[in-house]
């Protein structure tokens, strides 16, 4: 069995992060918080749109039951 360091692994806190000499490609950890910050960034906006959506609907939904039952 191999070690980790043998194996082009180093322990960094919590985290393992393999060498890029194994010609593996490996995000660097400010390119990973960019990419996540963008990620959420876009969740957060899409659920904003979304939820801005469903209320619209709803407020004219009841906008239109409260117009039939006054008829």
């Amino acid at each position: 069995m191999r070690t980790a360091q043998a194996a082009g692994i180093k322990k960094i806190g919590f985290a393992y992060w393999q060498q890029p000499n194994q010609g593996e490609f490996c995000m660097s950890a400010r390119n990973g918080d960019k990419s996540r910050f963008n990620r959420k960034r876009k969740q957060k906006i899409a659920r904003r749109k979304h939820t801005h959506e469903l209320l619209e609907r709803a407020k004219k939904a009841r906008h239109s039951v409260d117009a039939t039952a006054h008829a």
